[in-house]
């Protein structure tokens, strides 16, 4: 028996060390977690608390003449580039879409061709962007392009042949170079990774 109540004992001793220990860590560790976060705001989150100073701009979702219009890139808070089918459907459009209504066709590419638009970045009075095809023999083609948004010149091509172009749809797909003294502003494509590394 006394085998016995020297063992009560000594658990009895082992569990206060024991609950001493939790109280111990648990402690710590509401120190080291430090004072209460703020509980979050109620609500989800909305555009004006997360950038207050933003400046949201609304279009209509299609174009005077019914078509419906899908912008793909801002170039300032009136102006936006993006694309719309032909009224006949048979055609798809690129087109400069400006705060007063005004709308400017820049390409005009057969549906049929899947034509996609992108990479679009602008700077030195140019906008700028690459437009690739789906050819009727089956291989696709990739376009550079330039104009003016301001002016009402054609778009002009800065290649023939972009070759076998890789875009990540990132702001560095393309970038506006220095200007040479001597004319506008040329597009430079970032290097494409070789086609193992794809």
């Amino acid at each position: 028996m006394r085998f016995g109540l020297g063992s009560v004992r000594w658990r009895r001793g082992w569990f206060g060390l024991a609950g001493l220990a939790v109280a111990l860590v648990a402690g710590a560790v509401l120190l080291w977690q430090g004072p209460a976060k703020p509980p979050a705001a109620a609500g989800p989150l909305t555009l004006e608390r997360v950038w207050p100073a933003a400046k949201p701009v609304t279009y209509p979702g299609q174009l005077p003449d019914g078509t419906g219009y899908l912008p793909l890139h801002q170039l300032d808070t009136g102006t936006s580039v993006g694309i719309a089918p032909s009224v006949e459907g048979t055609q798809v459009r690129l087109v400069l879409r400006r705060s007063d209504g005004g709308i400017r066709e820049m390409r005009t590419v057969p549906q049929n061709r899947n034509p996609q638009f992108g990479g679009f970045t602008s700077g030195s009075g140019q906008l700028v962007w690459y437009e690739s095809t789906i050819e009727p023999d089956g291989t696709g083609q990739t376009w550079l392009w330039r104009v003016d948004p301001q002016a009402s010149d054609p778009p002009v091509s800065l290649t023939a042949d972009t070759g076998d172009a890789v875009f990540f749809n990132s702001q560095y797909d393309l970038v506006i170079a220095e200007a040479p003294s001597t004319g506008p502003p040329s597009a430079a494509r970032r290097p494409a990774l070789p086609r193992s590394a794809r």
